[in-house]
């Protein structure tokens, strides 16, 4: 009993004594935190609030939504409130007359539609927004570019190849009786967001410039993201696994250099078995000695529970670039680049983050899909 006593005694002055420096290390902690969480706070915040649009400009692109989605709030009826927007949401569609006008009344959206045909033949709207189940973007996408709508849809555009193939065709056709007639072509933007934020340009900067990164050598992707209706299944699993595979192939793609020719091999797609493979070839220059081969392959779990994450790493023959979190870099990101020959010093590792007003990769791609059309 003594030696415990005299233990606590001990242990007493000893925590007191270091009282000072204990509260000065947790008041340093909590000003860290607070410096730390108020940015995010405050870009968190921006996502869900609008700003008095005070733009007087009679050219601002105007919206129409197919679908009164979940997603069509944050891709383009929060990103087009922003004071520096340049388009305006005028109206939305649904196949439920009800659901199309509340959603109008929720948002602030001057009309609503019962279909989305209706929509399409408003003479008013000179674009539209598709963010409808993915098995029907080919369908309404084709009757956007027919009733001469600008279309911005949802990725992927298509379930398959062959749609793509013929989207592809009946825009050009389209295109090409326009330009007689003297009018502009009709732009026709797939929505993989994330590659209009500065972040995703500054690293396609530093890929393409080969003097710093060299040869590739190897590229490594991690994905990952948590989505419920995915998780509890449904008739809906099959496109929604599909709706998140695209992402991989596209960053992979975003990461090659644009003299870069690939052949693929083979590839396999199969929702019902979720699972994706892709064997290819990667070609850097003409030269047989340099190329390269890659296998890509992909397995989608829908029962995995694991925190989102979406990074991209590039190694070169020169130098490696890391993006963390390149999705969605507007709410936290790093970008970090590392000469091949550093040796773990930390003055060789460049480290940077672009943050700007806070704005959404959403925001960054209403804002290319309006100077596109216009």
């Amino acid at each position: 009993c003594f030696c415990i006593r005299m233990w606590l005694v001990c242990a007493c002055v000893s925590v007191f004594r270091w009282y000072p420096v204990l509260f000065s290390l947790a008041f340093y902690w909590i000003l860290r935190g607070v410096y730390v969480s108020l940015p995010l706070a405050r870009r968190l915040w921006r996502i869900r609030t609008s700003e008095p649009n005070t733009s007087t400009d009679p050219d601002r692109l105007k919206i129409g939504i197919l679908g009164a989605s979940g997603i069509a709030k944050i891709a383009v009826i929060y990103a087009s409130s922003k004071s520096e927007s340049k388009s305006i949401v005028v109206g939305v569609a649904s196949r439920d007359a009800t659901k199309a006008k509340a959603y109008a009344e929720k948002y602030n959206i001057p009309k609503h539609y019962e279909g989305y045909q209706a929509l399409l033949d408003d003479k008013m709207i000179d674009s539209v927004y598709i963010g409808i189940p993915t098995e029907y973007h080919y369908e309404w996408t084709k009757k956007a570019i027919i009733a001469g709508k600008h279309v911005l849809v949802e990725k992927p555009i298509t379930l398959n190849h062959e749609e793509a193939v013929d989207i592809k065709n009946l825009l050009d056709e389209t295109n090409e009786k326009r330009s007689k007639k003297g009018l502009k072509p009709l732009i026709l933007l797939e929505g993989y967001h994330w590659r209009f934020h500065p972040v995703a340009l500054h690293a396609k900067h530093i890929l393409n410039d080969v003097k710093y990164l060299g040869k590739i050598r190897n590229i490594a992707f991690d994905f990952s993201l948590y989505d419920p209706k995915v998780l509890f299944g449904g008739s809906k699993t099959r496109t929604k696994l599909l709706d998140r595979w695209c992402y991989a192939i596209d960053t992979i793609r975003f990461s090659l250099p644009p003299d870069a020719k690939v052949a693929v091999k083979s590839a396999v797609l199969s929702a019902t078995r979720a699972e994706v493979k892709l064997s290819a070839t990667l070609r850097q220059d003409s030269s047989s000695s340099n190329s390269r081969e890659v296998d890509i392959n992909f397995f989608a779990e829908k029962a995995k529970l694991e925190l989102p994450s979406w990074n991209l790493r590039v190694v070169g023959s020169m130098a490696s670039i890391s993006v963390v979190n390149i999705g969605h870099p507007y709410i936290y990101h790093s970008i970090s680049l590392k000469p091949s020959h550093s040796k773990g010093a930390s003055d060789e590792t460049k480290s940077l983050q672009i943050y700007g007003k806070g704005e959404t990769t959403f925001e960054h791609q209403l804002r290319a899909f309006a100077e596109a059309v216009k």
